[in-house]
């Protein structure tokens, strides 16, 4: 349904996207799971046609984005709700929903039952005569995902739907978009790793314009199944402690945060009794000590961060 290959998006000697390829498949519901600024959202704008790539390809259902004759043909097969929701805040709801039908070619004989029933699957029923000016933050993205639904888009393009809401309009918008992608192909942009775990069957991870992983949730937590994650809270730095910390049998990695050292370990490697014994016959004074299995967020956090080393 959608093909990426090789693509690159420069802003003058900014490359926002390099060498980015991956396919979509019908029906699958795909995060774009990255920190801000890594370009998910010059990605999302360059398959919706508002950007030209500066090289490589895109095909939307075999239709190559490049070619003006098929621009129009490709914005039909999609519908969007970029970060800023377009709303106009004086219209009423179901009068807003049916402008946006007609401008994507809705038909008169249509346009009521397709507005009633965006309204009725994003829960608007209690506000479709209410001005959208006075609507809270969580219904003001239901109406803006309902827009990008109104002309039965084969693929819908979401940019950081929840940006702004509150823990239980989170939840709702979440189970919205979950409810959607039964019957559509969903790609939902965010940096919020949770938000992206309980949401889709597939996370592709952008950082600095490349693509890092790509994977089901499961499958990109389990890069980090071989490994364990030691949290020692320290005193004092000491010189030359984290070089011993290094060599220690096991140690694959360590890390410094202030006064935190975060040592990664084998998994079948128990490091904390020796670390624990180096930092205190050191001089550093162990003020704490914690062990965890490393868990997706760990993964994000560790791919995200190296190419910022």
């Amino acid at each position: 349904m959608i093909k990426v290959e090789n693509l690159t998006k420069r802003y003058g000697d900014f490359v926002a996207l390099k060498d980015v390829s991956f396919e979509l498949k019908e029906g699958e519901v795909v995060g774009l799971l990255g920190p801000n600024g890594a370009g998910k959202t010059t990605l999302m704008r360059i398959l919706v046609s508002f950007l030209k790539p500066t090289d490589g390809e895109v095909e939307i259902e075999g239709m190559d984005i490049r070619k003006p004759i098929m621009e129009q043909k490709i914005k039909s097969k999609i519908g969007y709700l970029p970060e800023q929701a377009p709303l106009y805040e004086d219209m009423l709801v179901n009068e807003y929903l049916e402008f946006i039908g007609r401008m994507q070619g809705v038909g008169e004989e249509e346009i009521y039952k397709k507005v009633s029933e965006v309204i009725k699957k994003c829960g608007l029923s209690e506000k479709k005569n209410a001005e959208i000016s006075t609507l809270s933050k969580g219904y003001r993205q239901r109406v803006g995902i309902a827009q990008a639904l109104i002309h039965n888009p084969k693929i819908i393009i979401l940019d950081e739907p929840t940006t702004g809401l509150d823990p239980k309009q989170r939840i709702e918008i979440r189970d919205l978009i979950k409810e959607i992608g039964k019957d559509r192909t969903v790609i939902l942009s965010s940096h919020i790793l949770s938000e992206v775990q309980s949401t889709c069957s597939r996370v592709i991870i952008i950082n600095r314009g490349k693509i890092v992983a790509d994977g089901s949730p499961q499958e990109l937590e389990n890069m980090g199944k071989g490994s364990v994650l030691v949290k020692m809270e320290i005193q004092n730095m000491v010189e030359g402690v984290i070089e011993k910390l290094k060599n220690i049998t096991g140690v694959i990695g360590v890390k410094i945060e202030g006064n935190t050292i975060h040592i990664e370990s084998e998994n079948d490697n128990d490091v904390r009794a020796h670390a624990a014994r180096m930092i205190v016959e050191s001089g550093a004074g162990l003020l704490g000590l914690e062990r965890k299995q490393t868990s997706l967020e760990d993964v994000f956090i560790n791919l995200t961060n190296k190419g910022n080393e």
